[in-house]
């Protein structure tokens, strides 16, 4: 439950968020909660917090280094014209 609070709020299509909750989004996050019956407390929300921002992060950086990897191998090809995936 507080995954799918956590990644509902903060990881919305094309959009960038910091490493850290904004007390505002642990409130809502806490009161979602709360409706469905699920008592947690800030440790437990901050907690879950930074396991999925680490793994979006993560995910993200391998994607950009296997477009990198691509581009690469593009470049070493002499493949001309522009080519633009990163």
């Amino acid at each position: 439950m507080v995954i799918f609070d956590t990644e509902y709020i903060c990881f919305l299509p094309h959009q960038r968020h910091p490493p850290s909750l904004s007390s505002e989004e642990i409130t809502v996050i806490r009161k979602n909660l709360e409706a469905r019956g699920v008592k947690a407390d800030l440790d437990i929300i901050k907690s879950t917090w930074f396991a999925i921002y680490r793994q979006e992060f993560l995910q993200k950086s391998l994607t950009k280094a296997f477009d990198c990897r691509k581009g690469y191998w593009i470049y070493s090809k002499g493949v001309e014209g522009e080519v633009s995936f990163i």
